[in-house]
């Protein structure tokens, strides 16, 4: 819904027998969305980032979590976001 109400149209993603919970489109823009409480575990957060690493493109990727301790930035760009911050910064998709 969050991405529905900024303008994205959004369906799930497959990738190599992967899915993406949610891609967003708006335009040319492109934005991939995992979703995964928690992510303190090393097979779910590779389980997780797999999907991401496969797009090959350089649009935004974030994993959405309720997990106060995984929070930041991948080597490869990935983004880990608690979901408050995912749903009510304002500018943190622009």
């Amino acid at each position: 819904m969050h991405l529905i109400r900024l303008g994205y149209t959004v369906y799930v993603g497959n990738i190599e027998n992967l899915e993406i919970d949610f891609v967003g489109q708006k335009l040319q823009e492109r934005i991939y969305v995992q979703v995964c409480y928690p992510l303190d575990a090393e097979k779910t957060r590779n389980r997780e980032l797999a999907s991401l690493l496969k797009t090959g493109d350089n649009f935004p990727k974030y994993i959405v979590t309720l997990d106060d301790f995984s929070l930041g930035i991948t080597p490869e760009g990935i983004k880990i976001v608690h979901l408050r911050d995912f749903l009510f910064y304002r500018n943190f998709l622009n």
